[in-house]
């Protein structure tokens, strides 16, 4: 499918605006600007490129996603525009420690140790930077923004710039300097560089990647996105009848039940008529280059898991010499996680073409 030019990704981590900045843009008439569209289709906390690129390929023009789940992927999506949302990381974390009520979890800082990571990468190769802080304040700011993405029949207001949305501080803690010491040292670690770089003293970069933005609403032309005329402004809904992506209509393949076993053996996993008692692989799907596997153990809960071929970009999933695996769904218990690292061990050294069913 030829590039949309007419569509567009923009990501961040929490408590950046996103939700603020998608109901603003959504106001189009031409345009359909969703908050985390892609994430809710699959339901997934972590998309990979192959599949997010599946959904943005099928939605219409005009269609943009102002998405968090994407951060770690953004580089690799084909789409016409992208760009990242920053905030000053002290005023997300007294936000979400707000609405934690001062019990994050240990996985807040390991997630958005990555997510900083990734931000600064995005920035580094040529993102455009939404600073949050302008995007709420400055009405011309939030004019170019928009302007930028290509939506002209939005034209932003005062109104706007005070409706809060999402808004999660509250009465609990007051200041940054009122969280307890530990959550501000353990943060420190994590976010104290991005900080520095885009919020410290004298730091000024990307202090508007939006400057040479055009401010009135004229209609640009933004060239052919495919040979096909424009679909009417509706998402379309996808669907399946597979237990891997039910509700959803992939372009994928399901592997012959005759053809798992040799599979199941090199992965060191069951076949679908083994014991309960083991797990065994019950469902593979093809994906283009990549296998998506559904796993059944002894729990009786099903672990998705989808191996590609390595690429640069997505750092945040095992990764052996060739082959990027991942899990499919909002979270992985432990029993998920044990199998992606005995996935990764017996697989280090094993190609995406030596898992490739033959005929296949």
């Amino acid at each position: 499918m030829a590039l949309k030019r007419n569509n567009f990704v923009i990501a961040g981590l929490g408590s950046s605006g996103s939700r603020f900045l998608a109901k603003v843009m959504d106001r189009s008439q031409q345009w359909h600007v969703v908050h985390e569209g892609i994430s809710q289709s699959f339901d997934l906390g972590g998309e990979t490129p192959l599949l997010a690129q599946l959904i943005l390929d099928a939605r219409p023009r005009f269609f943009g996603d102002v998405n968090g789940a994407l951060l770690f992927h953004l580089l690799e999506l084909r789409v016409g525009k992208r760009a990242v949302i920053i905030r000053n990381p002290r005023d997300m974390l007294l936000s979400w420690y707000c609405e934690a009520e001062g019990r994050l979890p240990a996985s807040f800082f390991s997630f958005n140790a990555g997510g900083y990571f990734a931000l600064d990468e995005c920035i580094e190769h040529g993102v455009k930077c939404i600073r949050f802080e302008r995007m709420v304040t400055d009405l011309d700011y939030l004019r170019r923004i928009i302007r930028y993405f290509g939506i002209r029949d939005v034209e932003p207001t005062e109104e706007m710039l005070r409706t809060k949305v999402n808004a999660k501080r509250n009465a609990f803690c007051a200041s940054y300097e009122d969280i307890d010491a530990t959550t501000r040292m353990r943060f420190e670690k994590v976010a104290g560089a991005f900080t520095r770089t885009y919020y410290g003293a004298g730091a000024d970069p990307h202090a508007d990647d939006f400057a040479a933005e055009e401010t009135t609403p004229e209609e640009e032309d933004d060239g052919p996105e495919s040979d096909e005329d424009a679909p009417p402004r509706k998402p379309i809904e996808l669907r399946s009848t597979s237990p891997l992506f039910a509700g959803q209509d992939l372009p994928s393949r399901l592997l012959p039940r005759s053809l798992i076993p040799p599979l199941a053996a090199r992965l060191g996993l069951g076949t679908p008529d083994a014991p309960a008692s083991l797990q065994r692989v019950e469902e593979v799907r093809l994906f283009h280059r990549n296998l998506a596997l559904l796993v059944m153990g002894p729990s009786g809960r099903p672990q998705r898991i989808l191996l590609e071929e390595r690429r640069e970009g997505a750092p945040y999933f095992i990764r052996t010499r060739h082959l990027h695996i991942s899990h499919l769904g909002p979270k992985a218990d432990q029993a998920l996680l044990d199998t992606l690292a005995m996935l990764g061990d017996r697989l280090a050294d094993v190609a995406l073409d030596d898992l490739w069913p033959p005929g296949e």
